[in-house]
């Protein structure tokens, strides 16, 4: 990942700067879609507020990579001496964790080279990250609950490039035709892997089964038994929220910024699956959630409103023409350096952060449990 990262990021840079440069050259402000009435100018940033807000992602990331290192040294010592057994507790992936920890670093450089000069044609690098975060951290929740089936980085890398592609699709061709078709593959998609993980991978369509569905006699047995009628709430629930609210109004709205509709599409999704896994394991398995995972979950929930809420308003508007772009600006707001979407890369940053954090001390209530008797979901 961190080849990758570096690969992906030189001709980013190259690129942004070279934009720079022509702004700098030339004087035409409308290669750039700044916030003019709150921009910094510094060597040759002519916005460095915007630049420098996305340290956040970078502090954070390396920080949850030292937490990680500490925890993997603790654990060491403590099965070294016989204090901690590794037969007990969920199996961590670190790797996974790691992995994560680095996306959230490339996430700020990425989003801090788009800053240096913003525009329709390099906005994918903004988001890129975000989506790899969002993968690796489903697949980290479907791994916690099942350490024997270890995802292919092939496969995972590729899935990677496909999203990618996928978004920078939508970005330079939109059409209800287009957006039809993506809902089709979402759908499938989002029902394949709920009807995964509903069933812990141990499901098969049939005709037969169909049927014994319809029945009604199974249907009402089976809406006795209080975990079968919870499950198929949360299932339900999940479907229509995932397909019914994101894919239905991308065909109706067509929003003109496919990026962030296709990253809210995976944030929702990543949000409704770690509600599922913290609901099944409360509500389903009677097990606990113990004060720091969560103090973690208010102080998580409380960012992440927070920054949405600067998310959407927006200071400029790379969609518009260069001169309705700027009726967005807005004076700073904190500090007199940063504006509101600088103020949303702070907040998302400590809001990612927690989030890993929870990710990581969720199970922490199994600790002294044997793995042979924790349960698979």
């Amino acid at each position: 990942l961190i080849v990758v990262g570096i690969f992906y990021a030189i001709p980013v840079f190259q690129l942004v700067i070279t934009y720079q440069k022509i702004v700098r050259r030339t004087g035409n402000d409308g290669i750039c879609y700044y916030n003019f009435k709150c921009s910094h100018p510094l060597y040759i940033f002519s916005a460095f507020n915007n630049f420098i807000s996305n340290i956040g992602y970078v502090m954070l990331g390396f920080l949850f990579i030292v937490v990680l290192i500490n925890l993997f040294i603790s654990l060491e010592r403590a099965y070294i001496t016989k204090l901690y057994n590794d037969n007990y507790g969920v199996p961590q992936r670190y790797g996974i964790y790691a992995a994560i920890g680095i996306a959230l670093i490339m996430e700020g450089i990425l989003s801090a080279c788009y800053h240096i000069c913003p525009n329709r044609s390099n906005f994918q690098f903004d988001t890129s990250y975000m989506y790899v975060i969002a993968i690796l951290s489903m697949v980290q929740i479907y791994n916690i609950r099942h350490p024997d089936l270890i995802a292919s980085a092939h496969l995972v890398f590729l899935s990677f490039a496909l999203v990618i592609f996928m978004a920078v699709f939508g970005v330079l061709f939109k059409s209800v035709a287009i957006w039809i078709i993506f809902d089709l593959i979402y759908f499938a998609v989002v029902t394949i892997l709920s009807l995964q993980i509903y069933y812990d991978g141990k499901w098969s369509f049939s005709l037969r089964a169909l049927r014994r569905i319809c029945s009604r006699r199974d249907c009402i047995a089976s809406l006795y038994s209080k975990v079968i009628f919870d499950m198929i709430l949360i299932f339900v629930y999940l479907i229509y929220l995932k397909f019914c609210y994101r894919g239905l109004y991308g065909v109706i709205k067509e929003p003109d910024d496919f990026g962030t509709f296709f990253l809210a599409i995976f944030i929702s999704n990543l949000a409704a699956y770690l509600l599922y896994y913290t609901i099944k394991k409360v509500r389903i398995l009677n097990e606990k959630i113990l004060w720091m995972p969560l103090i973690l979950m208010l102080i998580t929930g409380a960012l992440w409103v927070s920054a949405i809420y600067f998310f959407f308003h927006p200071v400029s508007c790379w969609q518009c023409s260069p001169a309705n772009s700027r009726e967005y600006n807005k004076p700073c707001i904190f500090l007199n350096f940063f504006d509101e979407h600088d103020v949303w890369h702070l907040l998302s940053a400590g809001a990612l952060y927690t989030s890993l954090l929870l990710l990581l001390t969720l199970d922490d209530d199994l600790i002294s449990v044997p793995r042979d008797k924790i349960r698979v979901f």
